[in-house]
C-alpha cells in the first residue's frame, strides 16, 4: 500500500512539473514590467500619444498626454518633428497619480513585445492612427510600445481603455482638441 501511495505521489509530481514546464514555454511573448505604482512618488511620467494618419508634414498632427505626480499635460503637436503648437496643464497630486498608475497596471500599460524587429513603427497603417505608450524618467525613455488602429504593433495591453483613461486626465480635452484632425 505504501508503495502504491508513493508511486501515485511521484506520478502526480511528474504531472505537475510537466504542466509547469509547458506553461513556461507557451504563452505570449509579451513582457510585463514591474508594477507602475513604484513610480508614485517619483518624477517619472506616463505618456500617451495619438498620431494622425500619414500625410504632409505641414498638416500632420498628434496629441500627446503626459501624466505625472504633480501635473497632467496635453499637447497638440504639429508636423513630424513634434513641434508643440498648444499646451494645457492641470495640477495633480501623488494620491491621484498612484490611482492612475494602478489603473494603467491593470490595463496592461507595461505589456509589450520587445522583439527588435517590432521597434520601428514608421509607415505602418498609413491611413490609420498610431498610438505610442511611453514611460519617461527625467527626460529619458525607459519604456516605449506602439499600436496602430490597423491592429499592428508591439503593444499588447488594452489600448482603448488606456486611451480613455489618459483622456480622462485632461478636464476639457474635447474643447482643447477642437481644431485637431486625427482622421
Amino acid at each position: 500500500m505504501r508503495y502504491l501511495l508513493g508511486l501515485l505521489g511521484v506520478v502526480g509530481l511528474i504531472i505537475v512539473v510537466v504542466i509547469l514546464v509547458i506553461r513556461g514555454f507557451s504563452g505570449d511573448d509579451a513582457k510585463v514590467g514591474p508594477s507602475l505604482t513604484q513610480y508614485t512618488d517619483t518624477a517619472t511620467v506616463m505618456r500617451f500619444t495619438t498620431e494622425a494618419p500619414i500625410n504632409a508634414d505641414k498638416i500632420h498632427q498628434a496629441v500627446r498626454i503626459t501624466v505625472g505626480r504633480n501635473e497632467s499635460k496635453a499637447e497638440i503637436l504639429q508636423g513630424y518633428n513634434d513641434t508643440v503648437a498648444n499646451t494645457a496643464t492641470y495640477p495633480s497630486n501623488p494620491e491621484a497619480y498612484g490611482v492612475f498608475l494602478r489603473a494603467l497596471d491593470l490595463l496592461g500599460f507595461s505589456k509589450g513585445n520587445d522583439d527588435p524587429t517590432m521597434q520601428d513603427e514608421r509607415g505602418f497603417c498609413a491611413d490609420g492612427n498610431l498610438y505610442t505608450l511611453e514611460i519617461m524618467e527625467n527626460g529619458r525613455q525607459i519604456q516605449r510600445y506602439w499600436k496602430t488602429s490597423c491592429d499592428e504593433g508591439n503593444f499588447v495591453g488594452e489600448l482603448g481603455k488606456i486611451d480613455e483613461l489618459f483622456q480622462a486626465q485632461i478636464p476639457d480635452l474635447g474643447n482643447f482638441m477642437r481644431d485637431v484632425n486625427l482622421r
